[in-house]
């Protein structure tokens, strides 16, 4: 298995979480706090200018999963870089991962 696959799977769990997490957030802040305007940024602007017509759900659903991909791989190079910087061994990981003050 290579280095990144290895990487995805030590992440997987993590990565699903916080994008849970991620989503319920929205969810709530969109239906409790409507009346709240602020500026879209930029991504946003971008996506509803691409997406001004209306697209399948299964687009949808395949956009998202995209999205989701390259903000996991994202987070994976981030990971890869801390280790190498600080020298961290797979335990180390582990270590902080399972650090009940996270």
């Amino acid at each position: 298995m290579s280095r990144l696959g290895l990487l995805e799977d030590f992440f997987a769990p993590m990565i699903d979480f916080r994008l849970m997490r991620y989503l319920l957030t929205s969810v709530q802040n969109k239906t409790m706090s409507a009346t709240i305007k602020t500026p879209f940024s930029n991504i946003q602007q971008e996506l509803l200018q691409l997406y001004a017509r209306h697209i399948s759900d299964d687009d949808l659903m395949n956009i998202k999963e995209l999205i989701g991909q390259y903000f996991a791989k994202r987070l994976t190079n981030l990971a890869d870089n801390a280790r190498d910087r600080n020298q961290w061994t797979h335990q180390d990981m582990e270590n902080i991962l399972n650090d009940p003050n996270q």
